[in-house]
């Protein structure tokens, strides 16, 4: 992800929790326990996207003479310039990927 979509579903998501808390509260004190469990519980699934997307994820680095390695960033952009920082001028970069244990197994077959 781009570090513009990322910020954009942040703040979607941020606002959405502060929605669904403000609900939350009005749930638990009407005496709505099924209304405020099934909110409770989206709250807990836009509090671990949120985590999720500030957070480092691994991506793998493709070269510009082939070959890959992998580095760490919050967003693609952040994962560019940690993979020049680390391995530019000696291997030039090419671009960056979000790394699946699929994507790495796949390139690490190249070396059986």
């Amino acid at each position: 992800m781009t570090k513009d979509s990322i910020i954009t579903e942040v703040n979607e998501i941020t606002s959405r929790i502060d929605a669904l808390s403000s609900v939350a509260v009005h749930s638990s004190t009407t005496g709505h326990d099924a209304k405020c469990a099934t909110i409770t519980t989206m709250l807990d699934e836009y509090m671990a996207r949120l985590d999720y997307l500030n957070s480092s994820k691994e991506f793998m680095v493709h070269f510009e003479s082939g070959g890959w390695n992998t580095c760490h960033g919050i967003t693609q952009e952040d994962a560019f310039d940690n993979a020049k920082l680390k391995f530019e001028p000696r291997i030039p970069v090419r671009k960056v990927s979000l790394a699946t244990s699929e994507g790495i197994a796949s390139a690490m077959r190249l070396f059986y």
